[in-house]
């Protein structure tokens, strides 16, 4: 069921409008250490994750990041804009508040163009530019303190309310702050307190109502903090797309591919082997905030791909026809960039996927020729190597569900590219496996034939006189 945009405003005041502002929390020696601690946090990341060392894929993806920074605005000291490609199945992305931004292979070889590799950066760059992360840690420490007034107001107000709503430090509106402070009412009731100061019952189609047609578990009132903030970087984050002249309508799809790789890596394993490759501060972060003041550490407040809600892509794909992007896009040149990002990421994952092949590393092997088929690069030469791949090279020692997946990919080679001799072979095999002999002697025939001068012409021939044999019994 997809998102309405005819919702009544209430629970929402122009929601991430355009005219709004943005509002950055200054850093106070509370912010500076989430920074430094964040370093840390990376050192510990890299450290227990093999990281992916192409210089030209790395420059590359740090370059789409950082165009997606506001123009004129600059970060905190000690944020510097930088990915990290992280060699892993499991489709994971993240930031920390140092600005390290860091992306999994699966993550980004699930992708499909250059305006969907931005789209998802440009929710991480929005956490990055206005200081979400320290912000969160900043208004914690200031309630730890029990500073109840102008000092939390501007810490979890301005970051959580402020990029929703359009406000002034009015007595009325601090009364609902303070009252939401207290836990006296939620996040949604001072949204309709808020609402009816402004606008009355208004109507307003919008992110605003958007949002209001979010399942309840996803909105902001979840007991975790950062949940208000995942609302706020999927808006803000969409503005930066089109400033950038990438097609916001890439956003959706490009989650989706995402949540998509992520569920598919997870198949047959449990929730702790899923994790197992985050290093062990990044699985507290996951499993540790127990309510609005439980488990914050200074230097784990990310929020990764695991824990984003599954209706993220709607949400995405309907604030991409609200009034206020369209109206953004009005006039641009968005672009998808297609060729851009086949070349600098397809030319990366085949190039690795021939290396893994070439050493029998038939697992990664088949994860890269997996990724590119994929991702588009749909030819005879992958399809081939994927089904070898499925097989380990040898057909008996497969499973029956990796020869399956081994034959539909070698018949596909064989329809896209009917003289490539070796997936002929590659299926001769895996028929005699079968006992389906009269298959096999058909496919190693035709083998031969395609290539008459090859090295194991008298070992094929012997075993199709053998397969003949059986074949008559």
């Amino acid at each position: 069921m997809g998102f309405r945009l005819d919702n009544w405003l209430g629970a929402m005041l122009l929601s991430f409008a355009l005219s709004i502002p943005t509002i950055v929390v200054a850093l106070d020696k509370d912010g500076a250490a989430v920074i430094r601690l964040s370093s840390d946090e990376y050192n510990r990341i890299v450290n227990e994750t093999p990281v992916v060392s192409n210089k030209a894929l790395t420059a590359y993806l740090t370059r789409i990041a950082t165009s997606l920074r506001p123009a004129g605005k600059n970060l905190p000291s000690g944020v510097k804009l930088h990915v990290t490609l992280l060699d892993r199945e499991m489709a994971e992305l993240y930031s920390l508040a140092n600005g390290r931004l860091i992306i999994t292979t699966g993550a980004l070889f699930s992708l499909n163009n250059e305006a969907q590799l931005a789209a998802v950066f440009s929710h991480e760059v929005a956490h990055l530019v206005d200081n979400h992360y320290p912000g969160i840690y900043q208004a914690f420490k200031a309630k730890e303190r029990k500073q109840r007034s102008s000092a939390l107001a501007s810490g979890i107000g301005s970051v959580v309310m402020g990029q929703a709503i359009d406000y002034s430090t009015t007595v009325a509106r601090g009364g609902i702050y303070a009252d939401l402070d207290s836990g006296s009412i939620g996040y949604r009731e001072a949204n309709k307190r808020i609402a009816k100061i402004e606008l009355g019952a208004g109507f307003i189609e919008g992110f605003a109502d958007v949002y209001q047609g979010l399942p309840p578990e996803t909105r902001a009132g979840s007991g975790d903090p950062r949940i208000p903030l995942e609302m706020v970087a999927d808006a803000e984050g969409l503005k930066l797309l089109v400033k950038a002249g990438y097609d916001p309508k890439e956003a959706g799809e490009a989650w989706r591919r995402m949540r998509k790789q992520s569920d598919k890596a997870r198949e047959g394993s449990t929730e702790a082997m899923v994790m197992s490759f985050l290093p062990p501060s990044m699985r507290k972060l996951i499993t540790g905030v127990e309510g609005p003041l439980g488990g914050i550490r200074a230097e784990s407040l990310t929020r990764t791909i695991s824990q984003n809600p599954p209706d993220r892509p709607d949400f995405l794909d309907a604030m991409s026809r609200s009034k206020e992007i369209t109206n953004l896009t009005s006039g641009r040149r968005l672009r998808i960039g297609k060729a851009e990002f086949d070349k600098a990421v397809g030319g990366y994952m085949l190039a690795d996927a021939r290396e893994a092949y070439d050493a029998e590393d038939w697992n990664k092997a088949r994860h890269f020729y997996q990724s590119a088929w994929d991702a588009g690069f749909q030819g005879g030469e992958v399809a081939h190597r994927l089904g070898v791949s499925h097989l380990g090279g040898m057909a008996f020692a497969a499973s029956e569900r990796e020869k399956e997946r081994a034959e539909i990919y070698l018949l596909k080679a064989i329809k896209l590219e009917p003289k490539r001799a070796g997936a002929y072979k590659s299926l001769g095999e895996l028929y005699a496996e079968w006992d389906n002999y009269e298959e096999a002697v058909k496919m190693y025939r035709k083998y031969i034939k395609l290539a008459p001068k090859v090295r194991d012409q008298s070992r094929i021939k012997r075993q199709i006189k053998k397969l003949e044999r059986k074949a008559r019994r």
